[in-house]
């Protein structure tokens, strides 16, 4: 996570602000009514930015075109997108180009003011601060349930404009994201997620192709996913437009294994298989996780899976030991170090 100018103080001013906003929207605010998509598009397009990165590798030369969708929170210009779309690297200078409501609009510079590379969310702010900005409503995603209507904005492939229509799937998925059967291609990473009243309440992180078994055939199809906006919470703040939405406070939880597999006292050596299962805290999922291994010898097939509603983990693995003649032992000792971030409601 890294913050770029104004640094420290933007640090320290971020951190008051939290303390002053309330976590919720007003319980005598009436509710939205529901929005058609055609009335989606003509409240919002101007809003929704088309982001275009040129990365230029200093050492070898090497550029490379990355494509993407944001969307304007306020007046001022600030812009939130997928981290991975304008992240930059080792001796990669980046370079960010945007145009709002349109990819063939007029292209404005953008700065990077905030990342964070753990949740793939990135916040940009226009150069150009003499422009008042049209931004989207920001949403409470911690209403939102399975089955519930869900509208995309953004600039996929080489298409001028883009919306669609479809439904949450489910509020489960790796880093807390949510499925969805919206159709999200390449160039829409980033872009806004709307619930059935017009209001942002994720954005875009991506879609991946995955095989079905029908019968005698395989097809293909699409599994999408979102993240809500309650993880981007800091981004929000910083921005000021984190008045609407619970912010999610990420905790880190660390698991341990210590296993030793000692002789069994055969004419072989000898393997077994082991496992071990972790719940999350309560009130929690998991959304990543790293395995942090601090010693370990004559382990095979070691495997971390978190179940699809991120209440738990297993771990699996084997271990092998000696003959009689030798007694050589096998162990694992290690950690597994998770960040988990409140279930949704």
């Amino acid at each position: 996570m890294r913050f770029s100018a104004p640094g420290a103080y933007a640090r320290l001013l971020l951190i008051a602000v939290a303390g002053m906003l309330p976590a919720v929207a007003s319980a005598e605010d009436p509710p939205p009514l529901p929005v058609t998509l055609p009335d989606l598009v003509k409240n919002n397009r101007s809003a929704v930015v088309s982001i275009q990165a040129q990365k230029a590798n200093s050492q070898t030369g090497a550029v490379v075109n990355e494509r993407g969708t944001g969307f304007v929170l306020n007046t001022s210009g600030y812009v939130l997108t997928a981290d991975h779309v304008v992240v930059g690297g080792p001796d990669v200078d980046v370079q960010i180009l945007g145009s709002a409501g349109s990819r063939e609009g007029t292209k404005e510079g953008l700065d990077v003011v905030f990342e964070n590379s753990q949740i793939d969310v990135a916040l940009l702010k226009f150069k150009n601060t003499a422009v008042v900005r049209s931004p989207v409503k920001i949403g409470n995603p911690w209403v939102m349930q399975d089955g519930d209507a869900l509208y995309v904005l953004g600039f996929p492939g080489d298409e001028e404009w883009y919306s669609g229509a479809g439904t949450l799937s489910a509020r489960s998925g790796p880093k807390g994201s949510w499925s969805t059967d919206l159709v999200l291609d390449v160039g829409t990473s980033g872009g806004p997620v709307f619930n059935r009243s017009g209001e942002v309440i994720a954005f875009v992180w991506g879609g991946a192709k995955r095989s079905v078994q029908g019968g005698a055939a395989t097809e293909t199809s699409r599994l999408s996913r979102i993240i809500p906006l309650n993880l981007a919470g800091e981004l929000l703040i910083y921005a000021g437009v984190g008045k609407s939405i619970e912010i999610a406070s990420a905790q880190q939880v660390t698991y341990s294994i210590d296993e030793t597999l000692v002789s069994q006292m055969q004419l072989q050596p000898v393997t077994k298989s082991f496992q071990a299962i972790f719940k999350a805290k309560e009130g929690f999922v998991i959304a990543d996780h790293r395995l942090v291994s601090k010693s370990a010898t004559r382990v095979t097939n070691l495997q971390t899976v978190v179940a699809p509603d991120g209440k738990s983990m297993k771990v699996t693995y084997n271990l092998t030991s000696g003959p009689v003649y030798d007694q050589w032992r096998g162990w694992l000792d290690a950690d597994i170090v998770t960040r988990q971030v409140p279930e949704a409601h």
